[in-house]
């Protein structure tokens, strides 16, 4: 009986899309499926320093959660959040630097993808969800 609802689970969310490949796979064979290599910058213009991490995030998962997989693993990486009720989770300090209303500044998600085009996400690190081999720029800039 157990089984079957788990399998009536799977199959819903395959259908709707919410399900990926990959976890089908862990689901069957009962083994972790593969993260997606990542890479993440820290860019401070007004400081002229950059710190670049590797990381991965789950495929199909958002770029928040690679993030605290991140700062769990390396000390030299924290950041805080602040939840907005309309729009999710947004950057508020990467690293010890903190954006402020006064000065204008911000922490900017900009992405590099593989083909060599860049842009600057139109979502934040709660939304966005990075494809493999992507380079992700937090850019503390001005408004």
């Amino acid at each position: 009986m157990a089984a079957t609802t788990l399998l009536s689970t799977v199959l819903v969310l395959l259908v709707t899309g919410t399900l990926c490949n990959r976890v089908l796979v862990l689901l069957v064979t009962g083994t972790l499926c593969n993260r997606d290599p990542i890479m993440l910058t820290v860019a401070n213009g007004f400081r002229h320093t950059n710190h670049t991490y590797s990381t991965s995030v789950a495929p199909g998962g958002v770029l928040l959660g690679a993030m605290k997989q991140l700062q769990k693993d390396d000390s030299s990486f924290n950041f805080t959040t602040k939840e907005n009720p309309d729009y999710g989770p947004f950057l508020v300090s990467v690293n010890g630097v903190a954006g402020k209303k006064g000065d204008g500044t911000y922490w900017q998600l900009r992405v590099d993808y593989v083909n060599g085009s860049s842009t600057v996400a139109q979502v934040g690190v709660g939304c966005y969800i990075p494809k493999p081999n992507e380079h992700i720029f937090l850019n503390f800039t001005t408004y």
